[in-house]
């Protein structure tokens, strides 16, 4: 939106901006000589960031005093736009800024690199420009027909600067881009950033600044409104529609002191929104608040992923699902479910073994454990828990699956290799069964999921019936796979039951 032209139904506003605009042209052309003769007085034994600053003054006010002379040469009452519309207030007003922060900076650090003798005319030129603010608020002011209050800008800036000198200063630092199209806001910015130790890099456009952030990590953007090409506004709503990018904040910098954009900017995610010219305490204290939050938020979903990754250690991904949405799990009856244990052979001796290095033990079954997991989540196969040396699955639980019983054969055989080749070279005996279950949560600290029933129960037994290196089936799991595998008859006695014939399949 652009201001309204000046019309022939007011002249008094006519008037008032001619006049201010004149008025402009005295420290615009301060702020030229100034500039030029601090140069000519600096000796070339100055640092050179001091020297490339005043260059960098100098052109910024030469182009200020350019553009305050084109609509002097203007007709202000004409039909069309205004000559004077946010856009040439911007950039008046980012040329002012750059020359009250320059001087800002190199006033606070002269008397640490000799430049005493320089402060005054430093300050002068700081003065001038600090004016030219002054009369674009009043432009402003005419242009919306609003009367800015008397004082109130240099009352705020003196109670803000009591209240920040009694705040505790943000140690947060950060990876910081920094996006203008002018280079010399662009240098400026990062002589500030850079002395409070914050990481720094340019983009001088959108588009550049959208292929930095898809390439690289910030912890920050400080992004100017106003750009060619791709203008700010345009690239923080392509920030924040990104999932990727959401999460980084956003501090527009702009000259554009206007309600409307300050509104804009804040409803489509910007964290801040700071008015040239940017006083560098003011500066350092948003980008101090933005990078807290951001290490806050950081933590916060670092929590949450580990709280995640341990739910999903405890429960099957569906079930992670279901407590996610509905904060509690639902016990389920289910009809046909395969139950696979296994126990490793004379495990109890080799601890006893051990009794002066339990580490070893522990390591070893660790790692062995960690393998069944693997063999089991090739095959499909849920891993329900352990009990000690002991290692209970299920097929057809949670997930569909025709054939649980061939399914867990498959597996009980692919764990009885990988225990034979794993490094404590163990035997393991597997049993498996196939029937209805109950499955739920128990309890409310280290809580577990678990199953219930005799299908549970008759598996076990056939583990324990098992022999060493051979998978046991019962005889309603036999026959879930009898015309697929080979399988040995076997009588056992089944503690509860009595004698069963079970089944020893034979590998193929």
């Amino acid at each position: 939106m652009t201001d309204a032209p000046p019309t022939a139904a007011s002249p008094g506003r006519d008037a008032r901006v001619l006049q201010t605009l004149r008025e402009l042209t005295a420290p615009a052309e301060a702020l030229c000589r100034r500039t030029r003769r601090l140069a000519e007085q600096v000796r070339p034994e100055a640092p050179a960031p001091f020297r490339k600053a005043l260059a960098n003054m100098q052109e910024r006010a030469r182009q200020l005093l350019d553009h305050v002379s084109r609509p002097l040469t203007t007709a202000l009452v004409r039909e069309g736009p205004s000559p004077i519309d946010r856009a040439y207030r911007h950039d008046l007003r980012g040329h002012a800024a750059f020359v009250l922060m320059t001087c800002d900076f190199w006033r606070q650090r002269g008397p640490a690199l000799a430049l005493d003798a320089h402060l005054p005319e430093l300050q002068g030129l700081a003065d001038a420009a600090g004016q030219i603010v002054a009369f674009l608020d009043r432009l402003t002011a005419i242009l919306t027909a609003s009367a800015p209050a008397e004082g109130g800008t240099d009352t705020a800036l003196a109670q803000f600067r009591q209240q920040f000198d009694r705040l505790p200063i943000s140690r947060e630092r950060g990876r910081l881009l920094v996006v203008d199209d002018n280079v010399f806001n662009r240098e400026h910015l990062r002589e500030v950033l850079v002395q409070h130790g914050h990481e720094v890099v340019e983009a001088e456009d959108g588009e550049v600044a959208l292929a930095l952030v898809a390439a690289e990590t910030f912890d920050l953007i400080l992004l100017d409104v106003m750009m060619p090409k791709v203008s700010g506004y345009e690239v923080l709503e392509r920030l924040k529609a990104q999932g990727a990018w959401q999460h980084i904040p956003v501090i527009m910098i702009s000259a554009l002191d206007q309600l409307d954009s300050v509104i804009h900017c804040v409803v489509r995610g910007a964290e801040d929104y700071l008015i040239r010219p940017c006083n560098e305490l003011l500066l350092q204290a948003r980008v101090g608040a933005c990078l807290e939050k951001k290490r806050l938020r950081d933590r916060e979903g670092a929590h949450l992923r580990c709280i995640d990754d341990l739910l999903h250690a405890i429960f099957p991904p569906e079930l992670v699902v279901e407590l996610k949405e509905t904060q509690t799990i639902r016990p389920r009856r289910h009809e046909r479910v395969g139950v696979l244990f296994l126990d490793i052979v004379g495990f109890t001796s080799f601890c006893d073994g051990q009794r002066d290095r339990p580490e070893v033990v522990v390591d070893l079954l660790q790692r062995q454990v960690v393998a069944f997991e693997q063999v089991a989540k090739k095959h499909g196969v849920q891993k329900v828990k352990t009990i000690g040396d002991a290692f209970m699955a299920v097929a057809g639980l949670l997930r569909p699956c025709d054939n649980p019983v061939l399914t867990l054969v498959r597996c009980g055989l692919d764990l009885i290799e990988c225990a034979r080749q794993g490094v404590a070279g163990w035997q393991v005996r597997v049993g498996v069964h196939v029937g209805p279950v109950v499955a739920g949560k128990l309890g409310e600290s280290q809580y577990s999921f678990d199953l219930w029933g005799a299908t549970v129960n008759l598996a076990a037994r056939m583990e324990s019936s098992g022999r060493p290196g051979i998978v046991t089936l019962s005889p309603q799991a036999w026959e879930a796979v009898a015309h697929v595998c080979r399988g040995a008859p076997r009588d056992v006695a089944v503690r509860g039951i009595g004698g069963v014939t079970v089944w020893d399949v034979v590998p193929s």
